[in-house]
C-alpha cells in the first residue's frame, strides 16, 4: 500500500490539472476578497465588511465544482492511459488501488482549499476586525471540513464508479450545480404545506450551518457533523461496489 501512495502521490504532484484547478480557486478566493473588501474603503461613510462572517463563507457549493472536475480527471486518467492494467498486473488489489487514489484525491482537495485560505487570509486588513466572534471557531472549522469531505466522497464514489472523464465530469459537474435548486423546489412545491424540509439536509445546507450569518446555530452541529460523514461514507461506499463490479 505504501508503494501505491508513493505512486499515486507523484501522479498528482506531476498532474497540471492539479495546480491549474488550485490555481482558479486560488484566484477565485484572492477576487472575492478584492470585490468584498476594497468597495467599502472608498465609500463615505465607510462601510467595511465584517471580516469573519466573510471569511466563515468563503468555502461554498460553487468552491466545490472545482473538486469535482480535479477528481473526475484523477481519477480517469489511467483508464484513459490504460496503465490501470499495469497497476493490476503488479499485484496490487482493487481495493488497495480504490482507497490509494481516495487518500491522494482527498489529501489534494484538502490541500487546494489550505492554500486558498491561507493566501486569502493576506487579504485581513481590507476587513472589520472590530466586530467580536461569538461562534466556536473549532467547531465551525470541523463542519466545513467535514463539508469538503462529504462532496469529495460523493464525487469520488461518481467517478470511480464511471471512471470515464466525459461521464463522471458531468455528473460531478450537475452534483452542485443541479441537486440544491432541485431539492429547494421540492420544499416550496411538494413540502409546501409540510413541516419537514429536505433543503436543510442536503450538503449545501448542512454546510450552511456553518458558513451562513456571523452567528451559527450550535444546536445544528452535531446533526450536520453525522449527515455530512454520512454523505462521505455513502458516496465511497458506492463507489467501492461499482469499482469492484466493472471489468478493467
Amino acid at each position: 500500500m505504501g508503494k501505491l501512495l508513493r505512486f499515486e502521490f507523484r501522479k498528482l504532484f506531476r498532474a497540471k490539472s492539479f495546480y491549474i484547478l488550485g490555481g482558479i480557486l486560488l484566484a477565485w478566493f484572492i477576487t472575492d476578497c478584492l470585490i468584498s473588501g476594497l468597495p467599502g474603503h472608498f465609500k463615505d461613510p465607510v462601510e467595511i465588511v465584517p471580516a469573519y462572517p466573510f471569511y466563515k463563507g468563503l468555502i461554498n457549493s460553487f468552491c466545490m465544482l472545482f473538486v469535482g472536475v480535479f477528481v473526475a480527471i484523477y481519477c480517469s486518467q489511467d483508464m484513459t492511459l490504460g496503465t490501470i492494467k499495469n497497476i493490476y498486473g503488479k499485484g496490487y488489489s482493487r481495493t488497495k488501488v480504490y482507497f490509494s487514489k481516495y487518500i491522494v484525491t482527498l489529501v489534494g482537495t484538502l490541500s487546494m482549499f489550505l492554500v486558498g485560505l491561507l493566501v486569502a487570509l493576506a487579504f485581513l486588513p481590507l476587513f472589520d476586525l472590530s466586530q467580536p466572534i461569538q461562534d466556536n471557531v473549532f467547531a465551525i472549522i470541523v463542519g466545513q471540513l467535514l463539508g469538503i469531505i462529504a462532496y469529495h466522497g460523493l464525487f469520488f464514489g461518481i467517478s470511480t464508479g464511471f471512471r470515464h472523464l466525459a461521464a463522471s465530469l458531468s455528473i460531478n459537474l450537475m452534483v452542485p450545480i443541479v441537486m440544491s435548486p432541485v431539492v429547494t423546489l421540492i420544499d416550496v412545491s411538494a413540502l409546501k404545506d409540510a413541516s419537514f424540509k429536505i433543503s436543510p439536509y442536503w450538503i449545501d445546507g448542512l454546510i450552511g450551518t456553518f458558513n451562513a450569518g456571523a452567528v451559527a446555530d450550535p444546536s445544528r452541529f452535531a446533526l450536520g457533523y453525522i449527515l455530512l460523514t454520512a454523505y462521505a461514507l455513502a458516496g465511497i461506499l458506492i463507489g467501492f461496489v461499482a469499482a469492484r463490479k466493472k471489468q478493467v
